[in-house]
Parts: C-alpha cells; structure tokens; sequence
C-alpha cells in the first residue's frame, strides 16, 4: 500500500487541496501565509539543489544517500517544504480554522507514511555513498521541478480568486 502512496503521491496531495478548496473561505487573509509560503519554496529549491533528478519519478529510488544542505539537518526536507506549502495554502485559504487544522493533520500524516516508506528503502541501501552534484546538474534539477511550481502557483491564484470572490 505504501508504495502506492508514493507512487501517487502528487495526485493525493491535489485531491486534498481540492477538498480543502470545497470548504468554505474565509474572508480575511492570514498574512503569515505568504512568509510561510516563501520559506517553503526556498527549502524545497535549497533541497533539489542537493537531491538530484531521481526524486522526480514514481518509483522510490536512489542512486545515493544525499547528506548535504538541508539533508544535513533535517531526514526530509523536501517532505517539509511541501507540508509548509499546504500549511501556507491553508491558511491563506480558511484562515486558523478547524479545517485548516484538520487539512494540516491529515497532509501531515500522509507525508509522515511517505516518509516511513523512504526510512525503510533507505535502511537497506546502507551504507551508500553520498552524492555530490555539479552546477549544470543543480540547475537542470530545479527546472525540473515545473510542474511542482506550476501547481504551487496555481492553487495559490486559485485561493486567491476564490478569496476575492
């Protein structure tokens, strides 16, 4: 079930942003959203900086074990950013609300499975060498990552329209 998880992992995560989008908004905007959103997204570039191409698939590989950058203090940054992403959605969206909180639980507890699954594949890979990527990599990394910001932009607008509605 857990690699199912991961496997679809991108298109769980937009279900619950469309359910979040089904409850009602509230009229004010939480400005500690936008920080939120802004920290989010430079960790989750400092992170790719260091992951590599590999974390892009559907399938939970990894050619090495990455100890650098933000690996180097937290086990799942990029697991982080996107659950700081959601959170700023939330909250831009309905404010301190219930549902905010219920939304933020539930994304919380779906990254934690995920971040399980990747703990025991890890497991089995030790030891491994570390990765070390080159500037020309780094930067074809982030840019890969379109479709991630392309939503990330995009339900913001969508809250935002919803908001002004």
């Amino acid at each position: 079930m857990l690699e199912n998880l991961y496997r679809y992992r991108g298109f769980i995560s937009a279900v619950l942003a469309f359910l979040l989008l089904l409850s009602p908004p509230t009229q004010k905007i939480e400005m500690l959203a936008l920080p939120l959103f802004v920290f989010s997204a430079s960790l989750r570039i400092w992170a790719r900086m260091h992951i590599g191409l590999h974390s892009r698939g559907t399938e939970l590989c990894a050619p090495q074990i990455v100890k650098s950058g933000p690996y180097s203090f937290f086990k799942h940054p990029l697991y982080l950013s996107n659950w700081l992403a959601g959170a700023s959605f939330a909250i831009l969206y309905s404010g301190f609300s219930e549902i905010c909180a219920i939304f933020c639980l539930v994304y919380f507890v779906f990254l934690l499975l995920l971040a399980f699954k990747e703990n025991s594949f890890l497991k089995e890979m030790q030891p491994a060498p570390q990765i070390g990527l080159c500037e020309a990599q780094i930067i074809k990394t982030i840019l890969s990552d379109k479709w991630t910001w392309f939503f990330q932009f995009f339900f913001i607008f969508l809250v935002l329209v919803v908001k002004t509605l």
